[in-house]
C-alpha cells in the first residue's frame, strides 16, 4: 500500500510538474506573439505626408493609399509577391487609382500628366526611397538579394502546404485540438509557426516595411503630381534662382575667384532641391562666366525667399575684395529687383573703392596659384616624368582659372618638372593660412596620384611642410589622406599612421588591398649604438589580391623603423585549433612564421587568408 502511494503521488507530482512546463511554455509563447505584434505595429508607422488645407479629392487619394498599406500588413498568407515586376505593378496600379481620383470619367487618367512630370515623379520616388535605404529597418535588407528574398516566402509556404496540416485546417476540431494541445511543438499551427518564423527568424517585417514605404513614397508623389499642386516647382524655382543670382554676383567682372567658386559649388552641390541635371547645368552656367536671368516661379516670393536670396549673393559678394564697384552696383539693381535693402551695399558705399588696388589683388592671387601649380608638378615629377594625365590637368587648372595663364606661362609651369625651383621661393608667396593649408593638401594631391607613396616623396612632402611652417598639421592631413584611400572592406581595420606610411610605400597603383588585420605576434627592434634600444610592434597582416606579407613598425627616438617580410606564390596556411582562438602558420619555400590573432578577431584573420588562397585557386 505504501508502495502504491509513493507511485501514485510521484505520479500526481509528474503530471503537476507537466502541467506547469505546458502552462509556462504557453505563456512564454504569447508574451513572444504579443513582442511580434508590436514590432509589426512598430513598422507599420510611416507616417504620410499631406498637403496643407487638403481637398476632398486630396483626403480620398490619402485613404486609398492606407487601404493599400494596410493591406500588405493585415495579409497574413504572404501572397504579395516580392519580385521586382509585381512591386512595379503594384505601384503603377496605385499611381493609376490615384489619377482616376483627380479625373474621373476619363480613358487613361494617368496620362493627364506631361512628360516632363512623369520623369521627374520617377527621379523623386527613386531618390527619396535611397534615402529610406539607409535608415532602420531597411538598412538591414538593402544588401539582400532578392532571392533570399523569396526564399523566406518558399518557406513559410512550405510549411503552410503541408499535407498533414492541408487536413487538420479542413476539419476544424481537429485544427483547433491541435492548436492548443500541440502549442509546444506547433506544427499543427502554420499560422503561428509561420508568422513566427518570418517575422522573427527571418526578415519578413523589413520586406513588408519596404513595401509599406514604397507605397507611401509612390502615392505622397502621385498626388502632388495629379493635383496640380506647385509645392516642388516653387522650391525648386527659388533655390534655382538663388543659384544664378550667385552666379551673376561672381561674374559681374568677368572673374570668378577661388572663393566664389567654392561658395557656390557648396551651395549647387549639397542642395537637396537639385537633381543632377540641375546641377550639371548650374554649373555648366558657372564655368561660361556670362550672366543669366532667373526666371520667376510660379508663385510670389516670400519674404523669407526675399531675406535668403540677398544674404547669399551678399555672401558671394564679400568673398574677395575684387571689383567692388561693380558689385555694389549689382547689389543695387537686385534690391530694386527685390524690394529689399542690402545691409552690405551700405557698408561699402562709404569706403573709396580703388579699381586699381583690386587689380594689384588679382595680380597676387595670380602669383600664388601659379606658385601652388609649380610645386604640384614638382611633386608629380619627382621620378623624372610627369604623366601624361597630371600635364593635362594642369593645363585645364591653369586655362580655367579666373584670368587664364598663357602659353608661355603653362610651359614655364610644366617647366618644374625638369628643372625644379627652390621651394621656399615658390611657398614665400603664399602667406595665409588658409592658403598654406590649400597648397600643401594640393601637393599631397599630386604626391598620392599614383602609388607607392615612396621614400623621394614623403621627404618632398616633409620639406614642404616644414617651408610652410605646418609642422603641427602636416601628419594629421597625411594620416587623414592615407587613411580615405584604404577601401571600406569588412576585413579592413583602421592601422596606425606608423602602420599606414609603410604600408603605402609596398603598395602599388593596380594593386588591390583586400584585408589588413592586426595579430598578436610581435617583432622586436632593437637599434644599433652603445646604448641600443628595444621596442616590440604588433604584426599587421597584409592581403591584396596577389600577395600576402606581415608588415610591423615602430617609431623610436622620432625615427620610424619598420620590418616587412612577404611570401612567394607558393604559400601555404595551416590552421591550429585552439580553445580560445586558432593560431596559423604561413609558409612557402624559403620561410616560416607561425601567427597568432588577437583576442575575438581570429575568424577576421582565417577569412582574410581564405580569400587569398580562393583568389589565387589553392587549398
Amino acid at each position: 500500500m505504501d508502495s502504491y502511494s509513493f507511485f501514485a503521488l510521484l505520479f500526481a507530482v509528474l503530471i503537476l510538474v507537466l502541467v506547469l512546463f505546458t502552462f509556462r511554455k504557453h505563456q512564454r509563447q504569447q508574451k513572444e506573439m504579443l513582442q511580434v505584434d508590436a514590432e509589426q505595429e512598430e513598422f507599420q508607422q510611416i507616417a504620410l505626408l499631406r498637403v496643407q488645407n487638403p481637398s476632398p479629392k486630396d483626403e480620398q487619394a490619402y485613404t486609398l493609399i492606407e487601404q493599400m498599406r494596410q493591406r500588405v500588413w493585415t495579409s497574413l498568407r504572404l501572397d504579395t509577391s516580392l519580385a521586382p515586376k509585381t512591386i512595379w505593378k503594384m505601384s503603377f496600379d496605385l499611381i493609376k487609382e490615384i489619377a482616376a481620383i483627380y479625373y474621373p470619367g476619363i480613358d487613361n487618367p494617368h496620362y493627364q500628366a506631361s512628360l516632363v512630370q512623369l520623369t521627374e515623379l520617377n527621379e523623386r520616388i527613386i531618390l527619396r526611397l535611397q534615402d529610406y535605404l539607409e535608415e532602420f529597418p531597411l538598412n538591414t535588407i538593402k544588401d539582400a538579394n532578392v532571392q533570399d528574398v523569396l526564399h523566406y516566402k518558399a518557406l513559410f509556404e512550405k510549411v503552410k502546404n503541408f499535407e498533414f496540416v492541408q487536413f487538420a485546417r479542413k476539419h476544424k476540431y481537429l485544427y483547433d485540438i491541435g492548436q492548443y494541445v500541440w502549442m509546444g511543438v506547433n506544427a499543427m499551427n502554420p499560422w503561428y509557426w509561420g508568422r513566427k518564423a518570418i517575422f522573427t527568424a527571418g526578415k519578413e517585417g523589413s520586406y513588408r516595411y519596404l513595401l509599406s514605404v514604397i507605397l507611401t513614397v509612390v502615392g505622397e508623389e502621385a498626388v502632388l503630381v495629379y493635383s496640380k499642386r506647385q509645392i516642388r516647382t516653387q522650391t525648386v524655382a527659388v533655390e534655382k534662382n538663388i543659384a544664378l543670382e550667385m552666379i551673376n554676383m561672381a561674374v559681374v567682372d568677368r572673374h570668378v575667384s577661388s572663393e566664389e567658386y567654392q561658395l557656390i559649388l557648396s551651395f549647387v552641390l549639397k542642395n537637396p532641391h537639385f537633381d543632377n541635371q540641375v546641377k550639371v547645368a548650374l554649373l555648366k552656367a558657372l564655368q561660361l562666366k556670362r550672366p543669366l536671368s532667373a526666371t520667376l516661379p510660379p508663385e510670389p516670393y516670400t519674404d523669407a525667399d526675399k531675406s535668403r536670396l540677398m544674404k547669399k549673393v551678399e555672401s558671394v559678394a564679400k568673398a574677395d575684395q575684387l571689383s567692388l564697384l561693380k558689385k555694389q552696383e549689382h547689389l543695387k539693381q537686385l534690391e530694386q529687383t527685390l524690394a529689399v535693402t542690402s545691409g552690405l551695399r551700405k557698408k561699402l558705399e562709404p569706403i573709396p573703392v580703388d579699381e586699381t588696388h583690386s587689380d594689384d589683388l588679382l595680380a597676387q592671387k595670380r602669383r600664388k596659384e601659379e606658385a601652388i601649380l609649380r610645386l604640384f608638378t614638382q611633386a608629380a615629377s619627382l621620378d623624372g616624368t610627369l604623366p601624361d594625365a597630371i600635364r593635362e590637368y594642369i593645363i585645364q587648372r591653369a586655362v580655367s582659372y579666373p584670368k587664364p595663364f598663357g602659353l608661355q606661362e603653362q610651359a614655364a609651369i610644366l617647366q618644374e618638372a625638369v628643372s625644379p625651383s627652390s621651394p621656399d621661393s615658390l611657398t614665400d608667396r603664399i602667406s595665409s593660412q588658409t592658403d598654406k593649408e590649400r597648397a600643401l593638401s594640393e601637393i599631397l594631391d599630386a604626391l598620392l596620384w599614383y602609388l607607392p607613396f615612396s621614400r623621394v616623396e614623403e621627404e618632398f612632402y616633409s620639406k614642404i611642410v616644414a617651408a610652410l611652417n605646418l609642422r603641427k598639421i602636416g601628419d594629421k592631413l597625411l594620416q587623414k589622406r592615407l587613411e580615405g584611400l584604404l577601401p571600406s572592406e569588412k576585413l579592413i581595420d583602421r592601422p596606425p599612421f606608423t602602420i599606414l606610411k609603410p604600408l603605402f610605400r609596398f603598395l602599388q597603383q593596380q594593386e588591390q588591398l583586400m584585408a589588413l588585420q592586426q595579430s598578436a605576434t610581435n617583432y622586436q627592434f632593437i637599434t644599433e649604438g652603445k646604448k641600443p634600444v628595444k621596442k616590440t610592434a604588433p604584426y599587421w597582416l597584409c592581403v591584396t589580391d596577389g600577395r600576402v606579407f606581415l608588415l610591423a613598425a615602430a617609431t623610436i627616438e622620432r625615427t620610424l623603423y619598420y620590418h616587412h617580410l612577404e611570401f612567394q606564390q607558393d604559400l601555404r596556411v595551416e590552421i591550429h585549433k585552439g580553445k580560445v582562438s586558432d593560431s596559423y602558420i604561413l609558409y612557402d619555400r624559403q620561410q616560416e612564421i607561425h601567427v597568432a590573432p588577437t583576442l575575438f578577431h581570429s575568424a577576421k584573420l582565417r577569412c582574410a587568408l581564405e580569400r587569398y588562397l580562393q583568389e589565387n585557386a589553392r587549398v
